[in-house]
């Protein structure tokens, strides 16, 4: 039986979260003689039925993937999953109501988890049926290991002599304040479970009071400390407008949403956010980190990025601990309890040994020499390629439509227009970091699409 050929997609949805670490996937996969496709999430599914077969590394198992996975099979290509989003969850059961559909769990030939809560998560779902369930963790956290962050000395450097000692406030308030407000979540009373719907409402009530919260912390935050610089970068799926207005009398404030997070961690004092991933970044950076909860819920609170956090239940206790990290009296490394690293492991592996991405690698390398269950087809392919030709023609028209999800200006927001020497670039800088990737080539394969494989590969 011929093997399958050793080509990746690997896409991501937002630059400043995933590109690099799907870069160095596709890195890991150069050495061992791969060919991978890495760049936007939504410029590759506009080309989708251009690639040969390949193997698809999905972003999530979601309800919303599943056309995807229909058009992956039609066209040949084989699919394997992670979760972006599955570092953290309310609960096992709400994760999989939210974030896990039959169809797509069913059809993934191999899951990679970010921890064994993850694991879990999928191992529980009722269309759960064997397939392999990796805990090789996520390559995001690869890029704060030891190994890697050189990668972000000088850019922290600038950053520090930029700002001097500064306060970094990260929100994550997207189904509240998105960057169309017409996609902003609101309470319903159209959920067919009563239950659900309870939960859903509470869910956004409470996430409601607490951005409401912000608004309110953030004028005051720039008064209680005139002379220190505070950066506000909103989440990707926000609109910085909002806060714009709120700060505009306050020149000690920036919104600033550049590049990764990472080197802003570094270089500030102490972050303040509530349930957002840049808690549990920080805390691996070993960074100070506060959470800042002046509403509490046991139902609707994110356990992770809070429990590795100190807590500020009001303003007076979060300026309380700010002026203590600008004066260097708490230091991120304190936080560093035997039982916060527990809470840790629960959800995140790969924090030591090989890397994440290195893993997935591995796991993605031994898979193509297995059957595959997508075989290429005179009368699949026809249909695969009418489906995502039909679906490109849709987003290229709804990409004029101001408001709506595929509008150019969100896409580009997300994933902002990347040149080459860019990508190649970041390249070296792993290479220097790590002592490998020294003979692999990228080209553009067109906007914002690149092919990373080994000098001389065809």
């Amino acid at each position: 039986m011929p093997t399958f050929p050793k080509r990746a997609i690997l896409p991501c949805e937002i630059k400043s979260r995933e590109f690099d670490s799907k870069l160095l996937l596709a890195c890991f996969l150069a050495e061992r003689g791969w060919s991978s496709v890495v760049g936007s999430r939504n410029d590759i599914h506009l080309k989708l039925h251009t690639f040969k077969r390949s193997v698809y590394l999905g972003k999530d198992v979601r309800f919303s993937s599943g056309t995807i996975v229909t058009m992956l099979r039609l066209l040949g290509h084989r699919f394997v999953a992670m979760d972006e989003e599955a570092q953290f969850f309310l609960s096992r059961e709400r994760y999989r109501k939210a974030r896990v559909d039959g169809y797509v769990l069913s059809h993934a030939e191999e899951l990679y988890a970010w921890g064994p809560e993850n694991a879990l998560a999928w191992k529980e779902a009722p269309t759960y049926h064997g397939q392999p369930i990796h805990l090789t963790g996520n390559g995001r956290i690869d890029l704060l290991r030891p190994e890697l962050r050189g990668l972000y000395a000088e850019r922290t450097a600038e950053l520090k002599k930029r700002y001097g000692n500064f306060i970094l406030v990260n929100t994550n308030f997207g189904a509240i304040n998105h960057f169309f407000g017409n996609l902003s979540v609101s309470v319903s009373e159209n959920d067919k479970e009563p239950v659900t719907r309870a939960h859903a409402n509470g869910y956004l009530l409470h996430r409601q009071k607490l951005f409401q919260a912000f608004v309110e912390l953030m004028p005051a935050l720039a008064a209680q400390f005139p002379k220190t610089r505070i950066v506000l970068r909103p989440h990707p799926g926000e609109s910085p407008e909002a806060w714009r207005e709120i700060l505009k009398v306050h020149p000690n404030v920036e919104i600033n949403m550049e590049g990764s997070v990472v080197p802003w961690i570094l270089a500030s004092k102490a972050l303040v956010h509530n349930g957002c991933t840049t808690g549990l970044e920080a805390y691996v950076l070993g960074e100070t980190v506060i959470a800042y909860q002046p509403f509490t819920s046991g139902e609707f609170d994110l356990r992770l990025p809070n429990d590795l956090s100190l807590h500020a239940l009001s303003a007076k206790e979060l300026f309380t601990l700010l002026k203590q990290a600008l004066n260097g009296k708490i230091r991120g490394t304190d936080l560093h309890t035997p039982e916060r690293r527990a809470v840790l492991a629960q959800y995140v592996a790969a924090e030591e040994g090989d890397l994440a991405t290195e893993r997935i690698a591995g796991h993605v390398d031994a898979l193509v020499r297995q059957p595959s269950a997508t075989n290429l087809n005179v009368v699949t392919w026809p249909v695969g390629a009418a489906i995502a030709m039909g679906r490109s023609v849709l987003k290229w028209y709804h990409s004029g439509r101001e408001g709506h999800k595929s509008n150019v200006a969100y896409t580009r927001h997300r994933f902002p227009h990347t040149e080459v020497a860019e990508v190649k670039a970041r390249i070296a800088d792993f290479a220097a970091c790590l002592g490998r990737f020294s003979n692999l080539t990228v080209r553009a394969l067109d906007e914002n699409i690149f092919e990373v494989q080994n000098a001389g590969q065809t």
